[in-house]
């Protein structure tokens, strides 16, 4: 079932998608958005410029931070995938797809293109922390078959291969909006029920 689309007092709906990231982001800068925003529009807001270059310092600083901070704090998520599972709407994404074609939001397309990033390699359950470590243990018991699948493992390659073919078949053509969204959707908003 698809989440419904929430109405949102600060008058900035069309930023649903990225709204999921900061409220899920553990960072102190994720409560930049409005500040950020007041400052981009007004450097003056709450204090007296004496030199010209600090209002484009104070201005243009506040209009990196409103429009990277989402690409900062999606970085900063363990698991992208499943802290946003169930946090957007289909608005949201259908929003967010065509946001990101739009020449000038070239930091929309940047956090899309980490998303999809993301989804191409994400594994569900793998913990971020520790996730390369690997427990071998060499001790054996009398009659196990301490050699196992030595013979096999000139297949791995095979194997590796065939993995490559299953991920060309679902990869998606990012300049196809409806596929992009039909998967967004998938990934994030729909259950898997």
């Amino acid at each position: 079932m698809a989440k419904n689309k929430s109405s949102d007092s600060s008058g900035n709906d069309d930023l649903g998608f990225e709204k999921a990231i900061l409220k899920v982001c553990a960072l102190r800068e994720k409560n930049l958005l409005g500040p950020a925003t007041k400052a981009a529009d007004d450097p003056e807001t709450g204090i007296v410029i004496k030199q010209k270059p600090a209002f484009f310092v104070i201005k243009d600083c506040a209009t990196i931070a409103k429009r990277y901070m989402f690409i900062m704090c999606y970085g900063s998520l363990t698991d992208p995938i499943g802290q946003l599972k169930g946090k957007v709407s289909l608005e949201d994404v259908e929003n967010f797809v065509a946001r990101s074609r739009n020449k000038s939001n070239y930091e929309t397309r940047q956090l899309l293109n980490l998303i999809f990033a993301d989804i191409n390699s994400y594994i569900p359950g793998l913990r971020q922390e520790g996730a390369d470590e690997l427990d071998i243990n060499f001790d054996t018991i009398d009659e196990e078959n301490v050699y196992g699948d030595y013979e096999d493992l000139g297949n791995e390659r095979i194997k590796e291969m065939q993995k490559q073919q299953e991920i060309q078949k679902h990869k998606i053509d990012l300049n196809n909006d409806q596929a992009v969204v039909d998967k967004l959707a998938e990934v994030f908003v729909f259950d898997e029920d």
